[in-house]
């Protein structure tokens, strides 16, 4: 790399202008730096602006056959932030930052990969639109197509982000751009408004995978409901974490609640997000110990979006009964809440967990990477049934316990037959030896849950090369798919990857 970095460089000057090639040791390593450690570098920075200078940049990089990672606005936080796979030039989205398009009457919205979550809602909220795009639980700068490209989700109906957009444009390794569905025709009226298209649709192909860069997408948005009712409750006992499990399921299956409607959360993880670590009452010892602040293991939280106040009313009544019969300890929440995650509103409140294990505090700032915080996030998809995901969660804990972490434990529940679990290794990166034993319990969880079929939806940089081999011919199928759409293996190397070296 050493050999064509200073040509490349020159050429990418060319192209995007001196001040858009970034090669300080200041800004490489700060690009370099995630929350757990990695071991791949940021050799040089480029910030394109324009679509045109995104496929400039990667035919020059083809040229010089160097490696480019594209990242939107490095927010990956606990997944990998924006350092790359393996060492390569960063490829920083983030001045591509237009709202290119937006149809109050459809509801959708164009965007570039800089376009923040935080950013589309100011947006919404000014148009006065009576739609609106469901946020994850990440941070509010976080990147909208970014997100998609991770197949993120986010609260509430539309919450499969991927599921939900039309009209991709991608560039692949050697500059060419592709558009999805009937984005390649000119004057497709159903361009934005239809996913497929005609013939194959290559949409699934450039997400989670190293094989294009997104530089627009549309995004449908969801109709802002006529009444919502939010609801929380809590559980004590696991017997009645296997049946609240199981009448999710049941809520979310006859549609009574709108998929991605219901979330549970375990007490470690409400405690990370309320505030710090109880360093004086545990007398500076890790983990807390759950047992010395008795409180409800799990939390159930959810709602109801509805058209009507007569279809919310009926539906409560159900949701109430169901409830009912699994805790008496619930409530429905303020459905006037200004700052409502389930109305779309971006929060800091889910990724200031982070600084969980940090002394000093919340900064004004919240800026993981650059704090030292560590965080490890693993997301596993498991069967929507209750005894399943309590056994995977008492499989778990111990684990976690074991290497000195909380069992950081929510999941989401994606529809009527599918629950994402996900833990969060919590800890402080400037404290010796804490790096090592996160990733040793993050391997021993990946090994411990891929052993029993519950396989990542979503993988770190930790995890990359984790997954089991293939019982069929489809790392073929993608090594193929690879070779012809980018030969030189330029684009993010190792991301998603099943091209062996």
């Amino acid at each position: 790399m050493n050999e064509s970095i200073d040509a490349a460089v020159a050429a990418w000057r060319e192209a995007l202008g001196q001040a858009n090639v970034v090669t300080s040791a200041e800004s490489l390593d700060r690009a370099s730096t995630a929350t757990f450690p990695t071991n791949a570098s940021v050799v040089a920075i480029l910030r394109p602006g324009t679509h045109d200078e995104v496929r400039e940049s990667l035919r020059i990089a083809n040229r010089f056959e160097l490696p480019v990672y594209p990242t939107s606005r490095g927010c990956n936080w606990g997944l990998g932030s924006s350092v790359p796979t393996r060492d390569a030039v960063l490829l920083d989205l983030s001045r591509m930052n237009r709202i290119v398009d937006f149809d109050p009457r459809l509801g959708f919205l164009v965007v570039e990969p800089g376009v923040t979550f935080q950013q589309a809602s100011e947006f919404l909220r000014d148009q006065q639109s009576t739609f609106f795009l469901p946020v994850p639980g990440g941070p509010p700068q976080g990147s909208l197509i970014g997100n998609v490209a991770e197949r993120g989700e986010a609260a509430g109906p539309y919450g499969q982000r991927a599921d939900f957009v039309a009209n991709m444009q991608a560039v692949l390794a050697n500059g060419d751009c592709v558009h999805t569905g009937f984005g390649r025709f000119s004057n497709a009226s159903a361009k934005q408004l239809h996913r497929d298209g005609v013939g194959p649709n290559l949409e699934g192909l450039f997400t989670q995978s190293n094989l294009a860069v997104i530089t627009q997408l549309t995004v449908w948005l969801t109709p802002s409901p006529q009444v919502l009712k939010p609801f929380m409750a809590r559980i004590g006992r696991r017997d009645e974490l296997n049946q609240a499990i199981d009448t999710s399921r049941e809520l979310l299956l006859h549609r009574v609640v709108e998929t991605n409607g219901i979330g549970l959360w375990n007490s470690h993880k409400m405690a990370s997000t309320m505030g710090g670590y109880p360093w004086q009452a545990m007398d500076g010892k890790t983990p807390v110990d759950i047992e010395r602040f008795p409180s409800e293991p799990w939390l159930i939280g959810g709602a109801i979006y509805a058209a009507s106040p007569e279809i919310a009313d009926a539906t409560a009544k159900l949701v109430q009964q169901r409830l009912n019969a699994v805790t008496s300890d619930w409530q429905w929440g303020d459905s006037n809440d200004s700052q409502n995650v389930y109305l779309g509103v971006p929060t800091e409140h889910n990724i200031r967990s982070a600084y969980w294990r940090k002394k000093g505090g919340l900064p004004t700032h919240i800026n993981p990477d650059r704090d030292r915080c560590g965080l490890i996030w693993m997301c596993f998809a498991v069967p929507l049934v209750g005894q399943e995901l309590v056994d995977v969660i008492n499989a778990v804990e111990p684990v976690a316990l074991q290497h000195g972490f909380e069992p950081n434990l929510g999941m989401n529940c994606v529809n009527g037959r599918c629950a994402h679990l996900y833990l969060s290794i919590i800890y402080d990166r400037e404290i010796a030896g804490e790096d090592k034993r996160a990733v040793a319990c993050h391997d021993q969880v990946m090994t411990l849950l891929r052993d029993l079929g519950h396989l990542p939806y979503r993988l770190t940089l930790l995890s990359m090369d984790s997954l089991p081999k293939s019982q069929d011919d489809h790392d073929r199928c993608v090594q193929s798919i690879k070779r012809a759409l980018d030969p030189k293996s330029i684009l993010a190397p190792g991301r998603y990857d099943v091209v062996p070296d």
